[in-house]
């Protein structure tokens, strides 16, 4: 499809045409793009697509130059190529694929009412363009809701998550706004409240906070070239503040803590507790597996272990392979960030941790490592720690390097009849054999068994509780084990009739119905959605969801945009200024990635698709509720994990996706969330939620989702399931999965 800028329409005439006859001609000068602007002023409907879409349901009459209704079937159109050198022309063709019904030149250009002067302003603004002053618009914008407090978290946010090309300026350009309750609190702090202080002094007093922030993220100012130390006062020195923070508890209180909580272990935490402790002050170094379902209380064992050791001074830590995990451990990371795993791993991948370092000494000094959910982690991950450790330890293990994690006693915990490791376009071998039962280092492991339900023996729970949550348990358990299955682990399940979603309307409705019934009233709050969620196994099916419970939540829709562009890597130079178009770009769909065409409303749940900072709560799966939407930030409020209720305010950031099938990375900069009225069964593992509806329009295709879905409420009352078969047909079964040879 053509288009032009203003005045450079092609106007064509015939030969013997005088020029007077051309311009008196209105229809001469009238191009495709200019009568798509004219039908928009005449009729409502063509204002709900763009110029790109437009083909889609009009076609276009040559001889009248003119838009009509489309009756045969649809058509794709495609603008023409327009290079980046060509700057405007460039930028208006990305804005035709998004603004919608425009009838002036002026009317793309504008956004949110404001009129820009160029296209590539206006482009700017909708966040189809990756440029540094983002982060500073963003600091400026946030500065008329937040606290300097605030604004200093949101300032090492973007210096840790984003990528700021110069960090003194973006200092420089903010300072003011980040330190603008340092004097407030510091005449305060003093009791002065005539207390007067110099930039400098403001300055330093700030950057002292920044650095604590820092710290948090075991960061400091030499990791942000350009970026100003504070002149006095800093707690920068030679000390090894990983190493500190780890010995920083209370040994008295944690000892308290442990004398009450030791009494409450039953018969089998207290042998698992026995064997790890007896280990660990033998140094014996043995590597155990905790193997447990839902309800048997591991997270409990490991708080116990955890207490005893931290009260006498050792270094405990407890790591998860999922961001949801860590955050029930004391003190808890996950895997990838407390070790530097490499995300491209491989069979011989090691962890980027150097001899000499601080956390080369934590780990020297550490007593135990703790790592919850392994089953989801990949068998490399597993040993590039245990290969890493082998070289690390040897100051401490001279034999070190023959020994299993170079002499360090570890324990891994978990369930496998949960999700194993996911691996894109992967047959079952292929996940079977990344799993860590698989490993080399495997048969070192000695399996430590918790089979009692501690949710029976919960305070208030009734006897006839008790027997629901026991039978239920037991069901799903069967499942779990895929008990009936045939050699391919493959079975049917009844769905029990108190479990169906009764049929009204249609799948969709009706299962959103069974969850958010009462929608329409309890939108505002944000306990309703705490607990309360749609799970499908399949990425189209969750959006589809998403996207038709947005549009029955109350409120204006607000469209992010992301700017999307090709890796500048000089391998794939040719590619960048060719093969791929934004557009196409921007139509790639990701599992676990922003999109490029964000929708929210106020008040809507979202679910954070990165870690960003576990100290806060913000990890990979945390759930949210959308409380501002501003033009370059989000204001949340965290609905799940230990710090629910807390605010953050959320940048775009930069995330990069590798696909090695078509040989480029896509990098992407949009807001990591995404709509949680729905989401995948495997996203939602480790999600403690009481309000469930199973949408299995697509039947579940791996190992142990089916198991995931039913386990992640604690009684049969909390959930419900809508089961279709392969014509869409409503049936009263559900397919199961299980690789029985992962239990072998």
């Amino acid at each position: 499809m053509p288009f032009h800028l203003p005045g450079e329409n092609i106007v064509v005439s015939k030969d013997n045409s005088s020029m007077e006859d051309v311009i008196e001609n209105e229809g001469s000068s009238l191009s495709m793009l200019l009568a798509w602007m004219e039908i928009n002023k005449l009729f409502e409907e063509a204002c709900n697509y763009t110029y790109a879409e437009f083909p889609q349901y009009f076609v276009w009459n040559k001889q009248g130059k003119i838009w009509r209704r489309r009756k045969s079937r649809r058509c794709i159109g495609r603008l023409y190529y327009s290079h980046p050198s060509k700057k405007e022309r460039f930028y208006l063709r990305m804005l035709l694929h998004v603004v919608k019904g425009c009838t002036s030149f002026e009317d793309i250009r504008s956004v949110n009412g404001v009129l820009y002067k160029s296209f590539q302003e206006a482009c700017y603004a909708r966040g189809l363009l990756a440029e540094d002053n983002e982060w500073n618009d963003c600091i400026n914008e946030v500065s008329t809701w937040a606290s300097g407090h605030k604004l200093r978290e949101l300032f090492v946010t973007i210096l840790i998550n984003c990528p700021v090309s110069d960090c003194k300026g973006f200092w420089d350009k903010n300072w003011t706004l980040l330190s603008d309750d340092i004097l407030y609190h510091r005449r305060k702090e003093l009791k002065m409240p005539n207390l007067q202080l110099s930039d400098a002094e403001l300055k330093d007093l700030c950057l002292m906070k920044i650095e604590k922030l820092l710290q948090r993220h075991w960061k400091s100012f030499a990791d942000f070239p350009g970026l100003p130390t504070p002149s006095i006062g800093s707690m920068a020195n030679t000390s090894n503040r990983l190493l500190a923070e780890e010995l920083n508890y209370n040994c008295a209180e944690l000892q308290s803590q442990f004398v009450v909580m030791c009494s409450q272990l039953n018969i089998e935490q207290k042998a698992a507790y026995d064997e790890i402790l007896d280990s660990v002050y033998g140094d014996k170094g043995c590597c155990f597996f905790v193997d447990g379902f839902g309800g048997t209380g591991k997270t409990f064992l490991w708080k116990v272990i955890c207490l005893k050791l931290r009260s006498e001074g050792k270094i405990v830590l407890c790591v998860a392979s999922s961001g949801i995990a860590a955050l029930l451990m004391s003190g808890g990371r996950t895997a990838h960030s407390r070790f530097n795993i490499p995300v491209d791993i491989h069979s011989k991948s090691t962890c980027h941790i150097e001899q000499g370092s601080d956390l080369a000494e934590v780990l020297q000094r550490c007593s135990l490592i703790i790592w919850d959910e392994a089953p989801m982690s990949h068998k490399h991950c597993v040993e590039a720690v245990d290969r890493t450790l082998r070289d690390i330890l040897r100051v401490k293990y001279p034999n070190s390097e023959n020994l299993p994690f170079g002499g360090m006693t570890v324990v891994l915990g978990g369930d496998f009849r949960q999700t194993l490791p996911v691996i894109v376009k992967g047959t079952r071998s292929d996940v079977v054999n990344s799993s860590i039962k698989k490993s080399k280092l495997w048969h070192y492991f000695r399996v430590l068994r918790l089979k009692k339900n501690m949710r029976l023996v919960r305070d208030g729970c009734s006897i006839d509780e008790g027997r629901e949550i026991a039978e239920f348990s037991k069901w799903i358990l069967t499942i779990g084990d895929g008990e009936g299955s045939n050699v391919f682990g493959e079975s049917i399940i009844s769905i029990p009739k108190e479990l169906s979603v009764e049929r009204k309307v249609d799948h969709i409705s009706d299962i959103v119905a069974e969850v958010y019934g009462g929608l329409s009233t309890h939108y505002c709050e944000s306990s309703y959605f705490d607990g309360r969620a749609i799970l499908a196994p399949h990425h189209d099916m969750v959006s589809a969801l998403n996207h038709y419970v947005l549009e029955q939540y109350p409120g204006e829709v607000m469209t992010y945009f992301s700017s999307d562009s090709i890796d500048m890597d000089p391998g794939n130079q040719n590619i960048i200024d060719s093969d791929y178009s934004t557009e196409f770009l921007n139509s790639l769909k990701i599992g676990n990635f922003p999109e490029h065409e964000l929708k929210l409303k106020l008040g809507c749940p979202v679910i954070l698709l990165r870690n960003i900072d576990q100290s806060r709560g913000l990890c990979n799966g945390t759930r949210l509720i959308v409380k501002t939407l501003g033009t370059w930030f989000i204001e949340l409020e965290i609905i799940s994990g230990s710090q629910t209720g807390d605010r953050v305010f959320l940048p775009r950031m930069t995330l990069t996706h590798s696909y090695k099938s078509l040989n480029f990375t896509l990098v992407r900069r949009q807001f990591p969330i995404a709509l949680c009225f729905a989401m995948t069964i495997n996203k939602s593992q480790g999600q403690t939620l009481q309000n469930v509806g199973l949408c299995l329009q697509k039947q579940v295709f791996s190992h142990g989702q089916l198991y995931v879905a039913l386990s992640r409420v604690t009684t049969k009352r909390g959930i419900k399931i809508l089961s279709c078969d392969g014509d869409g047909a409503e049936v009263k079964s559900m397919q199961n999965i299980v690789y029985r040879e992962i239990f072998d």
